[in-house]
């Protein structure tokens, strides 16, 4: 049963408006400057710093969300497979999901003490394998 043209429109505004509100929030919970001002140490190349504990925490802090927004963008996603809506919902959860590694690297790469490192690591490397099977997953119905 094909849906009338104001309620495919009603439809494309609330999941826009969706959208955004998701994107301004993500925005505004995810500010990379906030702590490395506008270079960062991995992306210009320079020296691994030891870094404070509370920055270490802040750091975290922004990948638990970052994470969490990646798994409600990879099942928002799913959700509409065989819609319309798949392409742009999959692009969306993809490039989310590419930050929240990203991150995960950069914080692995700017934390200096070994020990830290393997905690991180340990504390949050099957969560980083969750999210990489379910970005495949993403991958695979978009091939289908």
């Amino acid at each position: 049963m094909m849906a009338s043209a104001s309620a495919r429109f009603t439809r494309i505004i609330n999941r826009t408006r969706g959208f955004r509100m998701r994107k301004t929030f993500y925005s505004a919970v995810t500010n990379h400057s906030r702590i490395f001002g506008k270079f960062s140490p991995v992306r210009h190349g320079l020296p691994k710093v030891n870094f404070s504990s509370s920055s270490v925490d802040k750091m975290l802090d922004e990948l638990t969300d970052k994470f969490t927004e990646a798994r409600m963008e990879i099942a928002d996603a799913l959700d509409s497979k065989e819609t319309v809506y798949f392409n742009e919902d999959a692009k969306i959860a993809l490039e989310v999901t590419e930050d929240t590694l990203n991150h995960f690297e950069t914080i692995l790469k700017t934390v200096d003490d070994e020990t830290k490192v393997k905690e991180i690591k340990t504390s949050w490397g099957m969560r980083i394998e969750q999210l990489k099977q379910e970005a495949e997953l993403l991958k695979d119905a978009d091939d289908h």
